[in-house]
């Protein structure tokens, strides 16, 4: 066999192999795309269920005005008003209905585009509001 003829034969084994390297890659590449859309969606899925129902605060105050919460599902709060906002539980200033509204805390304080989540337990209808701001309620029901 001539040095050409061996150089060519290698030549072609050499391009099928890369061909097929390529090809074999563009399937697995399509694969991960598609498990990385597939984790990308379920990891969205469990941020949703661990968020459980969200209650907004806007400049507007509350919305909605009422939510209904299972017991021992989370409430989030998420504040997209320009300014720290605290949420309390009623009756103002004392906050003593259901300190679970609030984790225990007197106040839960969220910066402008932030969130905070809470676990209710506790069941009946709960009024909450605006620390700042007590004029701005909203109702959680628990049941």
């Amino acid at each position: 066999m001539s040095f050409k003829k061996a150089l060519g034969i290698g030549i072609v084994a050499s391009s099928a192999l890369i061909l097929s390297a390529c090809y074999h890659n563009k399937g697995t590449s399509q694969t991960s795309t598609d498990t990385g859309q597939q984790s990308q969606s379920q990891s969205q899925a469990a941020a949703e269920a661990e968020e459980g129902v969200v209650l907004t605060i806007a400049d507007e105050g509350f919305s909605p005005a009422q939510v209904a919460v299972k017991a021992g599902e989370n409430l989030t709060y998420k504040n997209t008003s320009g300014v720290k906002v605290q949420i309390a539980s009623d009756p103002h200033p004392t906050h003593t209905a259901n300190s679970e509204v609030t984790e225990g805390d007197f106040v839960i304080e969220i910066a402008p585009g932030a969130s905070a989540t809470v676990t209710l337990a506790k069941t009946g209808t709960w009024g909450i509001h605006s620390h700042l701001n007590p004029g701005t309620r909203a109702k959680v029901t628990v049941n």
